[in-house]
């Protein structure tokens, strides 16, 4: 058996949303889900032999772990906190920290009088290192975005939605592993390089950046600890996990033989959460059945029949394991053993914030501050376009009297609806040439020529536009828009507006 690991570098933002909503928020993943790089490997299936394909994606023998964040050092895989963690509420975790199945409310009423009121821990990704846990920030973006009527070629009215998306620059480790070791060059050849995963590829988010890499991770062992003279050992769960059952429909009642050991899961101790999700199916461009199942961070408390051996121990359990489904930790000292009455030695720290700004231009912000910022900045930049769009309708009204430019304000805003950027408004409005075949004369060799084409620099319109110098007054506006020094270019909006309300001022006259 052969494991490969790899990072994962976001070249842009990447939208993983956490359910399949079409409308309303898209809230992100923290984490980027293995069949994600299943899926870059299965980009090249044809250039598989049929053995080769049989063994990457329909043996289960290769698995595709998910790819988690990766701490400031860069070689350590964070894990989502275990939900048998608890901390005294009106606190925090770093204040105190508590294992779930070691902790007895009645002794602690005994001793205290009243029993603490824990909360269970439920977010957030940590590099554990012995008896420390380092947080690891996530840095999420949030875009608000509309719907295209495709018939009315505009957006479509009341069909807002917005995309929440891991943020540029972020790094992400995972591993393959595989029960062939042959097949680790073809995977590794398909895996590195610059790619594409998440939801929008064709705008402007999901490219990423993987490469071969190496890291530290938790490894399992067949540490127990006892009660009452018998043995117990928790699992934890690094991955999501998907159990079937004797009729293959998903259970939320696994056996402990469905989680390699022999044994009974003690589920009053046990402390897990479930997801529910449907897989997106590429190839019938529809979604496929529900899974429901565990979710990552879920602590499992087996009560043994036999003490397992540490080499039979697997490393991924359940169902769809190739797509990231299944990777498992046994017998994490963490949650073997604490101090009095649960309490644990773990020392948690989060980035200062200083930390967190360091290598940002700017202020660590919550989607909605973010999303409020870029609101703002909109709004300035909405002023600012109207008070131009204004000064240029009060100072040139009159220039533009005839009634012929009714029609042709019309058009350049047609123009430059179809056209985002100042360099390309500029070319089909003034700098657009072509080039036509001539016929040879005595006096002229030359067997093609360039002429104008630009809407406003060819026909009856470009006397029209050259006289009084209108030609260089719009192309200067345009100009100025194009290059603000504090919005960037603004140059479609104005236009879009000025046009506008020329074509107006025009159809009064």
């Amino acid at each position: 058996m052969k494991t490969i690991q790899f990072r994962c570098k976001l070249l842009s933002d990447v939208i993983l949303s956490q359910k399949a909503a079409t409308e309303g928020s898209h809230e992100s993943l923290s984490f980027i889900p293995g069949n994600n790089f299943l899926g870059i490997v299965a980009q090249n299936y044809a250039q598989y032999t049929v053995n080769e394909q049989a063994e990457i994606f329909h043996s289960g023998h290769v698995r595709f772990s998910d790819a988690h964040p990766v701490n400031r050092d860069g070689n350590s895989r964070s894990l989502h906190i275990p939900a048998a963690l608890y901390y005294p509420k009106l606190t925090n975790i770093a204040s105190s920290c508590y294992v779930s199945h070691f902790y007895d409310r009645n002794e602690d009423k005994k001793e205290n009088g009243k029993p603490m009121q824990l909360k269970q821990c439920r977010q957030g990704f940590y590099v554990f290192k012995s008896n420390e846990a380092q947080k690891v920030e996530i840095s999420k973006s949030f875009a608000i975005k509309s719907a295209y009527d495709r018939e009315l070629r505009r957006s479509s009215d009341s069909q807002m939605y917005g995309y929440e998306s891991l943020e540029k620059g972020d790094e992400f480790l995972f591993s393959v592993e595989m029960d062939d070791d042959s097949l680790a060059p073809a995977i590794t050849q398909s895996l590195i390089g610059t790619k594409h995963i998440g939801r929008s590829r064709t705008a402007q988010y999901g490219l990423v950046e993987i490469s071969e890499t190496s890291y530290s991770e938790i490894s399992s062992k067949a540490h127990t600890f006892c009660e009452n003279k018998d043995s117990y050992i928790t699992i934890y769960a690094d991955g999501r996990l998907i159990f079937l059952d004797e009729t293959g429909e998903c259970t939320f009642r696994p056996t402990a033989e469905m989680l390699g050991l022999d044994g009974d899961i003690v589920w009053e101790k046990s402390q897990v959460r479930t997801f529910q999700y449907a897989p997106w199916n590429g190839k019938r461009q529809t979604r496929d059945t529900d899974r429901v199942g565990f979710e990552k961070g879920s602590v499992f408390i087996v009560k043994l029949k036999s003490i397992p051996q540490e080499t039979t121990l697997p490393t991924y359990v359940g169902y769809y394991q190739n797509e990231g489904f299944g990777k498992v930790i046994y017998g994490w000292d963490l949650l073997q053993s604490s101090g009095k009455n649960g309490l644990t030695h773990l020392r948690v720290t989060e980035n200062s914030q200083e930390e967190k700004l360091q290598g940002k231009n700017e202020p660590i912000k919550t989607p909605l501050l973010k999303f409020l910022a870029k609101k703002q900045k909109d709004m300035q930049a909405s002023s600012f376009i109207y008070e131009s769009v204004n000064a240029f309708v009060k100072n040139y009204k009159n220039l533009f009297s005839k009634s012929s430019f009714a029609s042709q304000w019309g058009t350049i805003r047609n123009i430059a609806i179809q056209n985002d950027t100042m360099d390309s408004i500029l070319y089909e409005l003034f700098d657009k040439v072509v080039t036509k075949d001539r016929a040879d004369s005595p006096t002229d060799h030359r067997t093609q020529t360039t002429e104008a084409a630009g809407y406003i620099t060819h026909g009856i319109k470009e006397k029209e536009w050259k006289a009084k110098n209108r030609a260089s007054i719009l192309r200067n506006f345009i100009l100025s828009m194009g290059k603000t020094e504090k919005f960037g270019d603004l140059s479609q909006r104005a236009l879009v507006n000025l046009a506008s309300e020329m074509a107006k001022k025009q159809e009064k006259q």
